[in-house]
């Protein structure tokens, strides 16, 4: 694929992935939950999302900075617990 076409790819990737855990955070809002298991849950899928839409925001940036290819990959989510990176 060209750079051109990895970057609308992507583009979509994160407006499909902006979309989801917007409409998850807003059904979460508005849903009373009995217990807190399905909250749990979905909290855990809303950040797992929210990590692969920073990823390809990262990978976006990369690819359109220049027009070479990105020589590093870009930063994936921290572990719990790791302190922020500089």
């Amino acid at each position: 694929l060209s750079r051109a076409e990895v970057l609308g790819f992507l583009a979509d990737l994160a407006g499909a992935l902006e979309g989801f855990v917007a409409r998850i955070e807003d059904y979460v809002a508005a849903t009373g939950f009995s217990g807190r298991h399905p909250a749990l849950a979905l909290g855990h899928g809303i950040a797992v999302h929210r990590a692969s839409l920073k990823w390809v925001q990262a990978t976006m940036e990369a690819l359109g900075a220049s027009g070479e290819a990105a020589t590093t990959l870009p930063p994936g989510p921290e572990p719990a617990g790791t302190p922020p990176r500089p």
